[in-house]
């Protein structure tokens, strides 16, 4: 509906007042001559009526100042309803309007007389990678570490030293496979050695929904082996995982490794990993081709809410744990994993809770060789559980306790309990503190304490992440 207000209309209205204010004046003029004739009597009563005229004057000139402004506010609202109009109809044109034509023709123009520009280099073939992209993505990591132990053990174990100088080197090759290198710098009895701890070329969108993965990695033994050493929620290893899988507390093999991402049956997501490798680790001597070791994983993860997931699975590792005589090694590990961040808090509040069992497997050469030749197997259980969580963006604490059945013969027992402080100064630095209470089952070192601290700082794209 529009709004229309006529200027013929308006003009009666005032000539109305004008007419009234006419009248008004004459009657007042004709009231002051019949009083100059009036007795006295009546001359009260003539000012009164003046008075009366004069207030009436006075509301004919604010209605008229009113009616002024109605003019000029419909004046206004007829003015925008006529550009509402003409928005309504440029809006309603399929051809570009004038300025747009105007604005065309000069960029016309300006092609017109601006110079040619230099011919173009030729275009790349097969798919090369520009210069910047040529060089890896590059993280540097590293580890120092402060321990004190008592009672002591050894002198050299109560100072700081770098734990670890890990360097990555992550880089697509094509649009099909992708390279990942991590070589890490560690100090073992007081000298600085390179070891290799990653390096392998894995193929990420194979039809069948299967990704392929060639050269050295850690093992997916349970969840924890397949993270790197500063990735851990905790400053050392597990016991059980130092006692079964070496003094690095990790498997990492060189081989083929396939995963299949399963279609959704009964979880939001499922996983399972194969492997054939060369055996080549503490506690593994197989030969790549003849012996290899092989792991079978499975890992089922499943959405509870927005906010909470439960993670469950199981692996094992089976080889040869020396090559003369020929003995063999079975781990077995079973892990489970709740986790709960609130999506609109996920910075501020959290919950980890996880727990990881292993079964350790081991043949032994016999005790008596000439009376029974047949090797024996040495099985020992151990793990840990571990919860976390965030009291803000900075601050974590964590608990874990650990328990583990040692490989030698008597399968002594060892327990312990290790409160965890984290905090993240940034997102490239971050500080631990953590006391371990160890019950070692050892007759010369039945308990022992240790304060941990460790400082984790980070550099490049790939800073912090688990592999």
């Amino acid at each position: 509906m529009k709004l229309r207000l006529h200027g013929s209309f308006s003009g009666r209205i005032r000539h109305l007042w004008r007419c009234l204010g006419i009248a008004l004046v004459a009657w007042f003029v004709g009231g002051l001559t019949w009083a100059q004739e009036a007795p006295a009597s009546e001359t009260a009563e003539l000012e009164r009526l003046r008075q009366q005229v004069q207030a009436l004057q006075t509301r004919i000139q604010a209605m008229e100042a009113l009616l002024r402004q109605i003019e000029a506010l419909a004046a206004q609202v007829q003015a925008l309803q006529e550009v509402t109009d003409q928005v309504r109809r440029l809006l309603q044109q399929p051809t570009p309007t004038a300025p747009d034509q105007e604005l065309e023709r000069l960029k016309q123009e300006i092609q017109q007389t601006a110079p040619a520009p230099p011919p173009s280099p030729p275009a790349a073939t097969s798919g090369a990678l520009n210069l910047s992209r040529l060089n890896p993505e590059i993280t540097v990591t590293g580890d120092l570490l402060g321990l004190y132990t008592t009672p002591a053990a050894d002198s050299a174990d109560e100072s700081f030293v770098m734990r670890e100088l890990e360097f990555g080197f992550v880089s697509m090759l094509d649009p099909y496979s992708r390279m990942k290198v991590f070589a890490s710098v560690e100090r073992e009895d007081g000298e600085l050695h390179l070891h290799l701890e990653e390096a392998y070329v894995e193929w990420l969108a194979l039809p069948g929904r299967l990704r392929l993965s060639l050269g050295r990695q850690f093992m997916q033994v349970g969840l924890l082996n397949r993270w790197h050493l500063h990735a851990f929620p905790q400053i050392d290893p597990p016991l059980a995982m130092q006692e079964y899988m070496g003094e690095e507390a990790q498997f990492g093999q060189t081989g083929i490794h396939v995963a299949w991402l399963l279609p959704r049956l009964w979880s939001s997501a499922g996983e399972v990993v194969v492997s054939l490798v060369a055996g080549d680790a503490d506690g593994f001597r197989g030969n790549a081709l003849t012996r290899p070791a092989w792991l079978a994983y499975l890992n089922n993860y499943y959405d509870l809410s927005d906010s909470t997931f439960l993670e469950f699975g199981a692996s094992t590792l089976w080889g040869l744990a020396e090559r003369e005589p020929r003995l063999r090694h079975r781990i077995w590990n079973a892990f489970v994993r709740f986790n709960w961040t609130p999506p609109e808090r996920a910075k501020y509040r959290g919950l980890d809770v996880w727990v990881e069992v292993f079964r350790n497997e081991l043949e032994v050469p016999p005790i008596r060789p000439l009376e029974d030749p047949i090797p024996v197997w040495r099985s020992r259980w151990g793990g840990f559980g571990f919860i976390e969580y965030r009291l803000d963006r900075r601050w974590l604490v964590g608990l874990r306790a650990d328990y583990v059945e040692r490989m030698d013969e008597a399968g002594t027992r060892a327990w312990g309990l290790s409160p965890v402080l984290t905090f993240w100064q940034s997102e490239w630095v971050r500080l631990r503190l953590q006391y371990s209470y160890l019950r070692t089952g050892l007759p010369d070192r039945p308990t022992e304490h240790r304060v941990l601290f460790l400082l984790t700082w980070a550099a490049g794209p790939h800073r912090h992440e688990n592999y």
